[in-house]
């Protein structure tokens, strides 16, 4: 098994890629706070999919506010027919992968976990054991919920564009994806920084 340094500075990997230094100096990331509830966090991520921020955003606010009625969020969950979750705009499909969150966090005893504990891989792989999770849902919590600092998610159509443009490859599928997780090596331990570098970059016309 490989092991990398995580001594290294996100100025060292700026040092090795010309790329990520030079989108360093051209945008700024704000701080993120770690969430401290986890199973909420996946419930709104799940509601995002195929949505628009705006959209996702509505929804997910008129959804807590018909949850709620309820003391507990995965109990109104669980108890709850489906087309009440419907009538927060809710897709039936997604109804169904909110009450598969609810009853496996349930069944594994998962609310009162302590996540900061667990290694990212420990947690990709017991989430997507969910129906309707699946890994870059999972890379997306550890980046913007527990503040993992280095993961990369290649499946991503955002930074499939950004490092596209910026490292200038031209193949697609999964020959893309592995030029793009070669790239990725370098910025380790820092691949969440370099992600959302790339996220915040669009936009950016490439003057390197």
């Amino acid at each position: 098994m490989q092991t990398f340094d995580s001594q290294i500075t996100w100025q060292e990997v700026c040092q090795r890629d010309p790329v990520m230094e030079w989108l360093s100096t051209k945008t700024s990331l704000p701080a993120i706070s770690t969430s401290d509830d986890l199973f909420q966090d996946i419930i709104r991520a799940i509601i995002a999919q195929q949505l628009s921020t705006k959209a996702a955003a509505t929804i997910f606010t008129r959804f807590m506010r018909i949850a709620s009625e309820e003391d507990n969020l995965y109990h109104f969950i669980l108890k709850s027919n489906p087309q009440i979750l419907r009538e927060a705009g809710i897709s039936s499909q997604k109804c169904t992968y909110i009450q598969e969150v609810a009853a496996y966090f349930t069944k594994h005893s998962l609310f009162d976990s302590n996540w900061q504990e667990w290694q990212d891989e420990e947690i990709i792989e017991t989430l997507t054991k969910i129906k309707g999770v699946g890994v870059w849902t999972v890379q997306m919590l550890l980046i913007f919920s527990l503040n993992r600092n280095d993961v990369f998610p290649p499946e991503d159509l955002a930074i499939q564009q950004q490092m596209k443009k910026f490292y200038k490859l031209t193949t697609g599928g999964n020959a893309l994806k592995k030029e793009m997780c070669a790239i990725a090596e370098s910025w380790r331990p820092h691949r969440s920084v370099a992600s959302r570098l790339l996220w915040a970059s669009k936009g950016i016309e490439v003057s390197l």
